[in-house]
C-alpha cells in the first residue's frame, strides 16, 4: 500500500523564522499521523540544512523560488514545482509565506491536487510601504479568485481579506498559531522582585525589517526609571547600526546584545527575564510572544496584527500604539518600575490565557483537521 504523503512549501531557506518553526512542528505531527512528508524550499541555508540533520523529512531545495518579485526566476519556479508535485504526487501541497503561496498556488493550477495556503501575516497589512503595498494587494485579490484553501494565523488577517472583498471567503480560516509549552518558568514566577532589583526585559528578533529595536533603545534613553535593561537577542543586518545608537544615546551599559543564540542560549536569557518586548512595525500571530506567555512572562508589543488576540493592555501585559512608540514604550517602563508586582500578575494571566487559546496541540488538530476538509 502506497503511503499517503504531503508536500510543504515555503519560501525561504536562509532563515529560521516563525514560520519555519510553525512549520517544524507541522513536519512532527504529520509524521506521527503517517504521512511522508516532503519539505521543497528555496535554495541551500541554515533552514533546509537543519531539517536535513534533524526532522523526519525529504528537503527538496528549489534553484528559483526566492523572496523577491522577479518574472523570469518565477517562471522557472513554477515549473520547478510543478515537476516536484509530479514526481512525489502528494495527498496535499501546503503553501507557506506570500512568495511561496503565490507561486505554489500558479504551479497547481490545473493539477488535481488539493493546495492550502497559511499567510503568516499578509503583505499588504499596516505598517508596509505603500507601493509595495498596493502592489501586493492587488496580486493577492486576484490571487483569491483561485479554489485554495487558505488558512490565517490570526483573526485580524482574515478579517483584513474580507475587508479588501477576497473570492475565496468561504474557503478561508483563522487556526491561531500554537507552540509547545516553554521548558522554563521566568524570573517573574521564580520569586519576587524586592525594590533595587533591575527589572530584565528581553526582545529576540531578528535585527532587520520589520523589527523596531531602535525604537526600544529610544525609549530606554527617554525612561526616567533606571532598573530597566534590555537583553537583545538576534543578529545581522542591522545589529552593528544598534550598537552604535545605543551608545550615542547613552544607554550602552542598560542593554546586551547577544547575537544569534542556540535555542537553549536563548530559553537560558528568558528565563532570567522579567518581561518580554516585541516592537514591530508588522507582525501576523507572533510565535516568539506565545512562548513568552506560556513562560508567564508579561509582552509588551506593537499594536499591529493580531497582537491584540495574545496580549492584552493591564491584564497581560502594554498594548503600544504604533504612532510615538518610544514615548508609549517608555510609560510602560515607568509603569512597571513603580509597580513590579504588576509583572508577576501580568505574566500569570498570560499563562492562563496560554493554556485555554494557543497550545500546539489545538492548533495542529484544527489544521489537520482543515487538511480532511480541503481534500474532500
Amino acid at each position: 500500500m502506497t503511503k499517503k504523503s504531503l508536500l510543504y512549501i515555503i519560501t525561504r531557506s536562509d532563515v529560521v523564522g516563525g514560520a519555519s518553526i510553525h512549520l517544524i512542528d507541522l513536519i512532527r505531527y504529520a509524521k506521527v499521523e503517517g504521512y511522508e512528508v516532503h519539505v521543497a524550499l528555496g535554495g541551500e541555508g541554515e533552514f533546509s540544512r537543519y531539517l536535513q540533520d534533524n526532522e523526519p523529512c525529504q528537503v527538496h531545495c528549489l534553484s528559483y523560488l526566492q523572496r523577491e518579485l522577479d518574472l523570469r526566476s518565477d517562471i522557472k519556479a513554477i515549473r520547478e514545482i510543478r515537476a516536484l508535485i509530479k514526481t512525489v504526487s502528494p495527498e496535499l501541497v501546503h503553501l507557506h509565506s506570500a512568495k511561496a503561496g503565490l507561486v505554489g498556488r500558479l504551479a497547481t493550477i490545473g493539477l488535481r491536487v488539493p493546495r492550502v495556503f497559511t499567510i503568516h501575516g499578509w503583505p499588504f497589512t499596516n505598517g508596509i510601504p505603500r507601493t509595495r503595498k498596493a502592489l501586493y494587494l492587488t496580486i493577492e485579490w486576484i490571487m483569491s479568485w483561485l479554489p485554495t484553501y487558505v488558512i490565517t494565523v490570526s483573526k485580524q488577517d482574515r478579517a483584513l481579506a474580507k475587508k479588501y472583498h477576497f473570492a475565496n471567503m468561504d474557503k478561508m480560516v483563522a487556526i491561531q498559531n500554537g507552540v509547545a509549552p516553554a521548558s522554563y518558568t521566568s524570573s517573574t514566577t521564580n520569586h519576587a522582585i524586592d525594590e533595587q532589583e533591575m527589572l530584565r526585559f528581553a526582545m529576540v528578533a531578528r535585527f532587520d525589517e520589520p523589527k523596531c529595536q531602535s525604537i526600544l533603545l529610544e525609549a530606554l534613553a527617554m525612561s526616567d526609571s533606571h532598573r530597566i535593561s534590555i537583553d537583545f537577542v538576534g543578529s545581522e543586518p542591522s545589529l552593528e547600526a544598534c550598537k552604535t545608537l545605543a551608545c550615542s544615546l547613552g544607554v550602552e551599559s542598560k542593554v546586551r546584545f547577544h547575537g544569534y543564540l542556540e535555542p537553549t542560549q536563548v530559553r537560558d536569557v528568558l528565563s532570567k527575564s522579567h518581561g518580554f518586548i516585541l516592537i514591530s512595525n508588522w507582525e501576523g500571530l507572533p510565535l516568539t510572544i506565545i512562548e513568552a506567555m506560556s513562560a508567564g512572562l508579561p509582552v509588551i508589543a506593537s499594536d499591529v496584527g493580531g497582537v491584540r488576540e495574545l496580549v492584552e493592555t493591564d491584564v497581560t501585559g502594554v498594548i503600544i500604539p504604533v504612532e510615538d512608540r518610544a514615548a508609549k514604550l517608555a510609560q510602560a517602563f515607568e509603569l512597571y518600575s513603580q509597580h513590579p508586582e504588576l509583572l508577576a500578575e501580568h505574566g500569570k494571566r498570560g499563562l492562563e490565557a496560554y493554556n485555554k487559546r494557543f497550545t500546539l496541540e489545538s492548533m495542529l488538530k484544527k489544521t489537520f483537521s482543515f487538511y480532511q476538509k480541503a481534500c474532500e
